[in-house]
């Protein structure tokens, strides 16, 4: 968003609650093209309400790097959460925090060499 120059003001708004996130938890089916043309515009209209600029050419710009990165390289059944049975896995990265205290607790140097770095990786 920075690099099609949008204002921070609008950058700032555009990744609030409840705006771009919803794309993370309707249906994924439904991410492409009603989800984002629902928040294009509640983003158009809320711009407009806050006397915020909105430029229709440069949010098209970001749409289309949107779909290409998120939509095609990185599938929406990669990031979008809707449906998911949460009482199966973990709501928080807990796990990782603690594995990470784990690995960093495990390596004595901050930049161990790479076999020092596998052998502490093959006994976690």
């Amino acid at each position: 968003m920075i690099q099609l120059r949008l204002s921070n003001d609008v950058v700032a708004f555009a990744m609030e609650t409840g705006m771009q996130d919803m794309l993370t938890v309707i249906n994924s089916d439904h991410v492409v093209p009603h989800g984002i043309a629902y928040v294009t515009r509640k983003l158009r209209q809320e711009c407009t309400a806050l006397n915020l600029a909105y430029t229709s050419s440069k949010w098209t710009m970001f749409w289309s790097y949107f779909q290409r990165t998120w939509v095609r390289q990185f599938p929406v059944v990669l990031w979008n959460v809707h449906g998911m049975d949460f009482t199966v896995g973990s709501r928080t990265n807990n796990p990782l925090e603690r594995f990470n205290r784990e690995l960093n607790a495990s390596i004595a140097s901050p930049h161990p060499n790479l076999p020092a770095f596998v052998g502490v990786i093959d006994i976690l």
